[in-house]
C-alpha cells in the first residue's frame, strides 16, 4: 500500500492482526488481506466501526451508540438503528464475525485481531527512525475524510479529541524524524520530506516553519522567502491569520512586518517552454510463479527490494537527463525540457520509459509507467512547481498501469505520429493511450516529390557528380523531409555492401564535445559509460582497451586516449584532452574507409558543438574514399566545400500523393483530405502530424508538436522579432509601416526584423511587400503569447482597428485570439451592433463568443459581474427569439437568477424584472402581481426613478390583461415620465449603450386607449412607439411588441386590410405552415383570419392551429385572443360546433388566468354562433351579455361590434 507522500507504507502485520481498518483519508476495511469496504453500505454503519475498533476492547452502550450517531431520533427508533447497522456491520465482517460481540445493553469488538492506522500512531511515541517514517507513511489525508458526521456533541467531542492525538503524534514524528537526517547530514531528504508535509497539512503553520529553517540553514534565501510567502497566503486564505512571530523570526522579520518577495531579474524570462514528464509508480506485488502473499514476505526483504529497484530507476532517468521529482516516494517524476530547454522534450520521455518498462528488477516489484507533454508557462524567478502544473494527471496514470505497461496521455499521443498506440479499453483513463513497447518508432513509406534530391545524393555516392564537392549539406525548415532523404541513402548504400557510419546530434549536445561520435561508437562497441568508480570493472576496460586497437587500427597510446574519454567523459573539458581526442577520432574514421569507399552521414549539425564541427572540418580535409552528408537547418557558411542542397516545400501534387500513401489503411473525408493539404504547407510532417491528429479524433487547428518547437524557437528570437511574430499570427498580413507604426520601431529597423523571420520561416512574403504568417504556425503562436505581450499588442491593436474603423465583431476576434481581458467589452459592442441592424442571430453568436471569453478575465468581481450582465444579455435576446414567456427564456431568467449579487440592488431588480416577465406572459397573472409591487417598492428604496417607472409599467400590464383598460392607463401615464429614455429593463446592464425604449409603454398606452374604444389616441401612440423602436432598428419584444400591438388595434377597429399590412411586415414571405418563433405564430393569426375570412379556405385552420400552439408553448398570456380569432374563422366556414369548442377552451382559460379581457368577444362570437343557426334570440341573448361585460369594464371597443349585430336583427 502507498500513502499520499509517494511511500510504501510497509507496516508489518502480525498473524493475530487479521481485520485491518483504515481511518486517516479513504476510509477502508480489509479482512486477511481482501477489501470489504464495500460492504459498510452507509457512513454510520463505518462511524460504528470506528468507534468499536477505537475503544480497544472496550464495551460501548447501545444507548450512547444511538445518542452519537442518531441524535435526532427518539430512543426506540435510535435502538433500531443501532440494530440495522450492526447487522450490516456483521455481513462485512462475516469471515470474523464472532469477534464482534453484543448484548442487549451494549456492543464490543475483540482487540486482540485488530489493526488500525490510528491506533498504531497513537500508540507510543517513535523512537526509532524507521517507526517514525512509518507512521509518517500511513498519513493519507484527514480522520475519517469524506464521511458525513451527525452533530452531536459526544461524536464530535470523541472526533475531536482523536484529531488532537494524531496531531501531536505526527508532529513528535516528523520532529523526530528531520532531527536524525539532520544528525546524519541529509539535507535534501529532509527538505524533501519537508515539503511533502507543507502540502499534507497546510494549515499547520509547524510544517512550514521547518521548510523554511530548513531552506535558510541551506542558505536558499529566495526559496525560503517564497515558501514564506506561501505560508501567509495559506494561512491567510484558509485561517485569517498571519504567521506568528516564532515564524517571522526565521527570516528576521519584524513583528507586523511579512518579507517582501524580489522581482524579476530578467524582465524577458518569462516564457512558454515544452515540457515532458514520466510518472513511474514503484509498486509491491506478489510473485504470481511463487504464490508469494506480500502479507507474508517480510517488511525488511520488501524495503530492501522495493529501494534496491528505486535506486536503479532513479539512476536511469538521471542517465536519460531527466529532472528528478519526488526522488524520495514511490512515484517518480522525471521531466525533460527543464532546466535545459527541448524543443522535443517527449521523445527522451518516450526512451526513458520504454527503457523503463524493461527494466530488470525482482518479480514483485511492479514499475507503472506514463507519459504527458505539454507547452507550460514558465517564470525563471520562481521555482518551477511541475507537481501542479505536469503531473495531475500523469500519476494516476502510472498507478493505473499493468506493470511495465507504458500509459500516454491524450497530449502525449499527440506528439507521437510516428509510434504504434492502442486507445485505452474502457474503465480506465478517458482520452488516454498505451504505446505498443513491440513495435518501434517507424518511419515507412516511399519518398514523394523528392526524386530529383535523391538522384543528386546517389551520384555524389558513386562519384559521378561533376562539382566533386567535398561534402553535400542537406538543409532547409524542419519537417521538410532532410532525414527521410539521408536515411533512404544510408539503405541503398547498405543493400550494395557499402560502409555506412551514422551520427545524429541531439538538441542538448551543444555542450558536450564529440557527443555524436562517441555515441555512435559506444553503441558499435556496446559500451556503457559506468555512472560512478565504483560500477567499473578492471576486465572490461581491458577488453575495451583491446577492441579500439583491434577494430580500429589504433596505437597504444590512441587508445588509451579515447578509453579515458569514454569512460570518464567530463576530462573532455580540458582543451588539451580535447585536441588529442580530436586526432584520435579523425585517425578512427580514416581507418574506416582505408579499404573501402564510406558514407558518413551527420544529422542536425545545427545543434553541433564547436569542437564537433571542427573535428568534421578536417575530415573534409583528408580521406578522399570517404563521402560525407549531412544535414541543418541552416547552410554553413561559404567558406565550407560543401555543395548546399535546400530541401524546400513540396508541391500540391506530391503532397496528395503523400497524403494518400499515409492514409490507406483509414478513410480520409475529402474535407480532411483538403485541409491537410492546405494547412500543411507543403511540409511533410505536417501533413503526417495532422492524419495523426485526425486519427486520434484531436483537433486539426493545432499541432502539439509544432507548438513545442515554436516555443523553443521563441527564445532564440530577439524582443522585437518576437512581437512582429505575434503580430503577423494575429493579423491576416502585415507590412513595415503598419507594423512600424504598431511597435513603435522604424521602418528599418522593421523591414531587417521581418527579412530574418523570412530567412527562418517564421514568415512568408507576398505580393507588394508584404509578410503572412502561416494559419498553422500562427495557430501556435498566438497560444505562445505571455500575458505582458497579450496585454501590450492588445492595446494597441484595438486602438489601431478603432482608428479604422474596423467592426466590433472583428475587433473582438482578434483580441481573443491574444486573451486580451477586453475581449468580451468588444463582443458585447458587437452585440449590440447585431442588434441596431436587426441581426438577432448574429447578436446571439456573438453572446456565445462573449461568454466564452470570460476566461481572459483574471478579477473575480470582474468576472462575476460581466456574467450577470451576459446572461442578462442572454435573457434579452432569449426573450426576442423566442418570446418573453418560452421555456427558453425562463431558463435564461434563472441563470440571472443565480448569478446576481445579492448585495447590489440593481442585480436583484433585474432580476425581479425578468421573473415577473415570464410569470406575467405565462399567464400567472397572480404569481407576478407581487413581483411587480416588490419592485416598485425596491426601486423607491433605491430612488431609482427609471426602475419606479418600469414597475408602473409592469402594474399597468397586470391590470390590462385583467381587463382594467381605464386603471392601466392610468399607470402608464404615471409610467412614462420615469421611464424616460432609459432601455428595456433587461438590457439595462447588459448592452454598453442605452436604447429608447419607451416603445413598450407608449404601445401598450396605444391598445389600453384602443380597448376603450379610443381608436384614434390608440393608433397615435402605437404608431409612435413604432417610430420610437425603428430608431436604431430594435428587435427586441419592445420593437415586435409595438407591431404586435398595433395589429390588435386594427383588429379591434375592424380595418383587416391594414392588419393584414402590419402582418406582412413581420413575417414577410414566410410559409405559414409552421412557425418558427412566437412572435412569427402571432404575426400570422393576423394575416390568416382574413385571408380565411375572404377565401373560405379551409386549408388554412391547420396553419393557425399550428400557429396556436406555439403561442400556447411561448406565451400562454395571449392564448385567448388567438383562439376567438380561431373561432371566427371556423364560423365562417359554417364549422359551428368546433367554434363553439374554441370559445369554451378561451372562456375557460379565461377564468383561470382571472381576466376578462376577451368576455365581451367570446359572448359576441357566440351570438354570431347561433344567428348562423337561425336563433336570433339566443344571439341576441349572448349580445346582451357581451354589452353589459363591455360596459362593466370599460372595453368599448366592442361598441361597435355589437351595434352592427344587432342591426342585423329586425324590430
Amino acid at each position: 500500500m502507498e500513502n499520499k507522500m509517494g511511500m510504501q507504507t510497509g507496516i508489518s502485520r502480525q498473524s493475530p492482526n487479521r481485520i485491518e481498518l483504515y481511518c486517516l483519508g479513504t476510509f477502508r476495511l480489509l479482512i486477511d488481506g481482501q477489501d470489504r469496504s464495500h460492504l459498510l453500505s452507509y457512513d454510520k454503519v463505518k462511524l460504528l466501526l470506528a468507534l468499536l475498533v477505537l475503544a480497544q476492547g472496550q464495551a460501548i452502550a447501545r444507548v450512547k451508540l444511538a445518542d452519537m450517531l442518531w441524535p435526532e431520533s427518539d430512543p426506540e427508533q435510535g435502538r433500531a438503528r443501532v440494530r440495522h447497522a450492526l447487522y450490516v456491520l456483521r455481513q462485512a465482517l462475516a469471515p470474523l464475525s464472532k469477534v464482534l460481540l453484543s448484548s442487549t445493553a451494549s456492543l464490543t469488538l475483540e482487540s486482540d485481531t485488530v489493526w488500525s492506522d490510528v491506533l498504531y500512531i497513537g500508540s507510543s511515541t517513535a523512537t526509532e527512525l524507521d517507526e517514525a517514517r512509518n507512521k509518517l507513511s500511513l498519513y493519507q489525508g484527514p480522520f475519517l475524510e469524506g464521511l458525513k458526521l451527525p452533530g452531536s456533541d459526544s461524536l464530535m467531542s470523541w472526533h475531536n479529541n482523536w484529531n488532537a492525538r494524531l496531531d501531536i503524534e505526527l508532529a513528535q514524528c516528523r520532529h523526530h524524524l528531520i532531527k536524525a537526517l539532520m544528525a546524519s547530514e541529509q539535507q535534501q531528504a529532509a527538505l524533501a520530506y519537508a515539503k511533502t508535509w507543507v502540502n499534507l497539512w497546510p494549515e499547520d503553520e509547524s510544517c512550514h516553519r521547518l521548510l523554511i529553517r530548513l531552506l535558510v540553514q541551506d542558505n536558499d534565501h529566495d526559496a525560503a522567502m517564497l515558501a514564506y510567502q506561501q505560508c501567509c497566503d495559506v494561512l491567510q486564505q484558509r485561517l485569517g491569520v498571519q504567521p506568528d512571530a516564532q515564524t517571522r523570526a526565521l527570516l528576521g522579520t519584524g513583528v507586523n512586518a511579512a518579507p517582501a518577495l524580489h522581482g524579476p531579474s530578467d524582465p524577458e524570462g518569462y516564457h512558454f517552454r515544452a515540457m515532458a514528464t514520466v510518472a513511474i509508480a514503484i509498486g509491491w506485488r506478489p510473485n504470481p510463479d511463487s504464490g508469494d502473499d506480500s502479507m507474508e514476505t517480510d517488511y525488511e526483504t520488501r524495503t530492501f527490494l522495493l529501494r534496491e529497484t528505486h535506486e536503479r530507476v532513479v539512476r536511469c532517468a538521471r542517465e536519460h537527463g531527466a529532472w528528478i521529482e519526488q526522488e524520495h516516494n514511490a512515484t517518480l517524476l522525471a521531466h525533460f525540457g527543464y532546466p535545459a530547454i527541448n524543443e522535443r522534450p517527449v521523445a527522451p520521455a518516450l526512451t526513458l520509459a520504454r527503457t523503463l518498462a524493461g527494466l530488470s528488477r525482482p518479480a514483485q516489484v511492479s514499475l507503472g509507467l506514463a507519459v504527458h507533454a505539454d507547452v507550460l508557462p514558465i517564470d525563471p524567478t520562481t521555482p518551477i512547481n511541475a507537481h501542479h502544473l505536469l503531473c495531475q494527471s500523469v500519476i494516476s496514470l502510472a498507478w493505473q498501469a499493468d506493470n511495465g505497461a507504458v500509459l500516454l496521455s491524450s497530449q502525449a499521443a499527440a506528439r507521437l505520429s510516428s509510434w504504434s498506440l492502442e486507445a485505452l479499453p474502457s474503465g480506465k483513463e478517458p482520452s488516454s493511450y498505451q504505446l505498443r513497447l513491440s513495435e518501434t518508432a517507424t518511419d515507412t513509406g516511399r519518398i514523394h516529390g523528392r526524386l530529383r534530391e535523391f538522384d543528386i545524393l546517389l551520384q555524389y555516392w558513386s562519384g559521378r557528380l561533376s562539382a566533386a564537392p567535398r561534402m553535400l549539406l542537406l538543409h532547409g525548415h524542419t519537417g521538410m523531409g532532410k532525414t527521410k532523404l539521408l536515411r533512404s541513402l544510408q539503405d541503398y548504400v547498405r543493400n550494395v555492401e557499402g560502409a555506412v557510419v551514422g551520427l545524429q546530434t541531439q538538441e542538448n549536445d551543444v555542450r558536450s564535445p564529440y557527443a555524436p561520435v562517441l555515441r555512435w561508437l559506444q553503441k558499435e562497441l556496446r559500451y556503457v559509460t559506468p555512472n560512478t568508480a565504483d560500477t567499473r570493472n578492471g576486465e572490461q576496460d581491458t577488453q575495451l582497451h583491446q577492441r579500439l586497437m583491434a577494430q580500429y587500427d589504433l596505437s597504444v597510446a590512441q587508445a588509451d586516449i579515447l578509453h579515458q574519454t569514454l569512460i570518464e567523459p567530463s576530462t573532455l573539458g580540458q582543451s588539451v584532452v580535447r585536441e588529442q581526442t580530436q586526432h584520435v577520432l579523425l585517425a578512427l574514421l580514416h581507418a574506416l574507409c582505408r579499404n573501402q569507399t564510406l558514407l558518413l552521414t551527420w544529422e542536425d549539425l545545427h545543434w553541433c558543438d564547436a569542437a564537433s564541427l571542427q573535428l568534421l572540418q578536417r575530415l573534409l580535409a583528408g580521406e578522399e574514399r570517404l563521402r560525407i552528408v549531412a544535414t541543418s537547418r541552416q547552410a554553413l557558411p561559404e567558406s565550407w566545400p560543401v555543395l548546399p542542397l535546400r530541401i524546400g516545400a513540396l508541391a500540391h501534387q506530391d503532397m496528395n500523393e503523400l497524403i494518400s500513401q499515409r492514409s490507406r489503411s483509414i478513410k480520409l473525408p475529402r474535407d480532411i483530405r483538403t485541409h491537410i493539404i492546405e494547412h500543411s504547407e507543403g511540409s511533410p510532417m505536417l501533413a503526417r502530424e495532422l492524419l495523426h491528429l485526425y486519427q486520434l479524433g484531436q483537433d486539426l487547428t493545432l499541432v502539439p508538436r509544432l507548438l513545442d518547437q515554436c516555443a523553443a524557437h521563441l527564445r532564440r528570437l530577439t524582443p522585437l522579432q518576437r512581437e512582429l511574430a505575434y503580430l503577423a499570427a494575429l493579423l491576416p498580413d502585415i507590412d513595415e509601416r503598419l507594423a512600424s507604426r504598431l511597435l513603435e520601431q522604424p521602418q528599418s529597423t522593421i523591414r531587417t526584423a521581418l527579412q530574418i523571420l523570412e530567412q527562418h520561416e517564421w514568415l512568408m512574403s507576398t505580393e507588394q511587400s508584404r509578410w503572412r504568417c502561416p494559419d498553422i504556425l500562427g495557430n501556435c503562436l498566438r497560444q505562445l503569447i505571455i500575458r505582458p505581450e497579450r496585454e501590450r499588442l492588445g492595446r494597441r491593436l484595438a486602438e489601431h482597428m478603432v482608428e479604422h474603423n474596423h467592426a466590433p465583431s472583428a475587433i473582438a476576434t482578434l483580441l481573443g485570439q491574444v486573451r486580451y481581458q477586453d475581449t468580451v467589452q468588444w463582443w458585447q459592442r458587437a452585440i449590440e451592433h447585431a442588434l441596431e441592424h436587426g441581426q438577432l442571430q448574429e447578436a446571439e453568436r456573438y453572446l456565445s463568443q462573449a461568454l466564452r471569453s470570460r476566461r481572459f478575465i483574471a478579477d473575480p468581481t470582474v468576472h462575476s459581474q460581466t456574467s450577470f450582465a451576459l446572461h442578462l444579455t442572454k435573457a434579452s435576446l432569449s426573450t426576442a427569439a423566442t418570446g418573453p414567456g418560452s421555456p427558453r427564456s425562463v431558463e435564461a431568467f434563472e441563470q440571472v437568477n443565480e448569478l446576481r449579487d445579492p448585495e447590489e440592488p440593481l442585480t436583484l431588480l433585474a432580476s425581479l424584472w425578468g421573473e415577473w416577465l415570464t410569470r406575467h406572459n405565462r399567464g400567472q397573472l397572480d404569481g407576478s402581481l407581487p413581483i411587480a409591487e416588490k419592485v416598485l417598492r425596491l426601486s423607491q428604496d433605491q430612488l431609482n426613478e427609471a426602475w419606479q417607472g418600469w414597475a408602473w409599467y409592469a402594474l399597468a400590464q397586470h391590470r390590462l390583461w385583467r381587463g382594467d383598460p381605464v386603471q392601466a392607463e392610468t399607470l402608464l401615464v404615471r409610467a412614462l415620465p420615469l421611464i424616460g429614455m432609459s432601455a428595456e429593463p433587461q438590457d439595462a446592464q447588459a448592452l454598453p449603450s442605452q436604447k429608447p425604449s419607451q416603445a413598450l409603454a407608449y404601445a401598450s398606452l396605444g391598445l389600453c386607449q384602443a380597448l376603450q374604444g379610443h381608436f384614434s389616441t390608440g393608433l397615435q401612440n402605437a404608431r409612435h412607439a413604432i417610430t420610437l423602436a425603428s430608431y436604431h432598428h430594435h428587435p427586441l419584444a419592445g420593437a415586435i411588441a409595438s407591431r404586435l400591438h398595433l395589429m390588435r388595434i386594427y383588429y379591434l377597429a375592424g380595418n383587416l386590410q391594414e392588419m393584414t399590412q402590419e402582418s406582412l411586415a413581420l413575417t414577410g414571405t414566410q410559409s405559414p405552415a409552421k412557425p418558427d418563433t412566437v412572435w412569427i405564430a402571432l404575426a400570422q393569426m393576423h394575416q390568416l383570419l382574413p385571408a380565411v375570412l375572404q377565401t373560405r379556405n379551409a386549408d388554412l385552420i391547420e396553419p393557425m392551429q399550428a400557429a396556436i400552439e406555439r403561442i400556447r408553448m411561448d406565451m400562454p398570456v395571449a392564448v385567448e385572443g388567438q383562439l376567438c380569432m380561431l373561432a371566427r374563422a371556423l364560423l365562417s366556414l359554417a364549422r359551428d360546433d368546433a367554434a363553439f369548442a374554441v370559445l369554451a377552451e378561451a372562456e375557460q382559460i379565461s377564468e383561470q388566468h382571472g381576466s376578462v379581457l376577451m368576455l365581451p368577444e367570446i359572448q359576441c362570437l357566440r351570438g354570431d354562433i347561433w344567428l348562423q343557426r337561425q336563433c336570433p334570440d339566443l344571439a341576441s341573448q349572448h349580445w346582451q351579455q357581451a354589452r353589459e361585460s363591455m360596459d362593466q369594464h370599460g372595453l368599448l371597443a366592442y361598441q361597435h361590434w355589437l351595434n352592427d349585430r344587432q342591426a342585423l336583427i329586425p324590430g
